[in-house]
């Protein structure tokens, strides 16, 4: 008799057709939200995060000598983003810290960062593939603009951040792809007397091309290690880019402070330090990697004739 009762008072909905309607349109509408929501791509800025191998044809002999293995860390998105900015500047080791040009804490972090013996290089807003323009932040560098404006925006943000040596890309995947572009950049990189790093944020990157045959110092970036990645994911990263260095004498990683990485990349850096020094690993500036590998003097060489 409960039985019977209790089915008495059940209530049975009929479902009509736009019943079922409504459901899937809000699942579509979250769907899209999801999917289309803005946010940066995690580790490559741009949408390319692969990790990048150097060429073994171009090995340095010194990787084979008693210099050891060499990493040079950038840390990009100073100037900006709060978080992870005093714990990085903790860290005792040689890091190379790309500041954003234009932002708050532009100088400030500059400053300090010299100031405690850091090297300071520009994290030069480009323009990139996937993402919003104005993730560039101020005077950010567009395929659109013609070169005399590319000049100038290069030139204001080289001269922006103090105690800059070099640059690096933020964001660019779609401008690091454009000779034209890239060309004007690499000319006023070259009259500041500065190297560049490419951050490999694209695949058709072309500035390495363009620096070398500018005579311009530069790199290419091997491991991204973060993009909004938990601190095991940052380790795991910092020891492909430790195995990297160890294999063919060098590496060149790149993490972030602020939403990208922050405090968590900061405290697998740390944590990543004893093992570094027992693999016989060494921490080092972009210019002394450079200088290492004999490409700062054979671009500036190259440049007086």
């Amino acid at each position: 008799d409960r039985v019977v009762a209790l089915m008495k008072r059940i209530v049975v909905i009929s479902l009509r057709p736009w019943h079922v309607l409504s459901v899937a349109a809000v699942l579509v509408v979250i769907a899209l939200a999801v999917a289309f929501w803005p946010r940066p791509v995690a580790g490559g800025e741009g949408g390319y995060a692969e990790t990048f191998y150097s060429n073994s044809e171009a090995l340095p002999v010194y990787a084979n000598e008693n210099q050891g293995a060499m990493l040079a860390v950038i840390i990009d998105d100073f100037g900006s983003g709060r978080d992870g900015v005093s714990q990085m500047m903790a860290i005792d080791r040689h890091l190379t810290f790309a500041v954003l040009p234009y932002e708050p804490f532009t100088k400030d972090n500059a400053e300090q960062g010299n100031k405690l013996g850091y090297e300071i290089i520009v994290h030069l807003p480009m323009e990139p593939v996937h993402g919003k323009t104005n993730w560039l932040g101020p005077n950010g560098i567009l395929c659109s603009q013609d070169s005399q404006k590319i000049s100038a925006l290069t030139r204001m943000a080289l001269h922006d951040v103090p105690y800059a040596k070099g640059a690096n890309v933020h964001m660019g995947s779609k401008a690091s792809a454009d000779d034209r572009v890239i060309g004007c950049i690499i000319d006023e990189v070259a009259k500041a007397g500065m190297f560049f790093v490419d951050s490999k944020t694209g695949a058709k990157s072309v500035i390495l091309s363009i620096a070398d045959k500018a005579g311009v110092p530069c790199l290419e970036r091997n491991v991204f290690l973060d993009g909004q990645q938990p601190k095991s994911y940052v380790l795991k990263q910092l020891r492909q880019a430790q195995g990297i260095a160890l294999k063919q004498g060098y590496a060149v990683a790149i993490g972030h402070v602020g939403v990208e990485g922050g405090k968590v990349t900061a405290e697998a850096i740390r944590e990543m330090l004893p093992e570094l020094d027992k693999n016989g690993v060494r921490l080092v500036f972009v210019s002394e990697l450079m200088q290492a590998l004999g490409i700062l003097e054979q671009k500036q060489t190259a440049a007086s004739n």
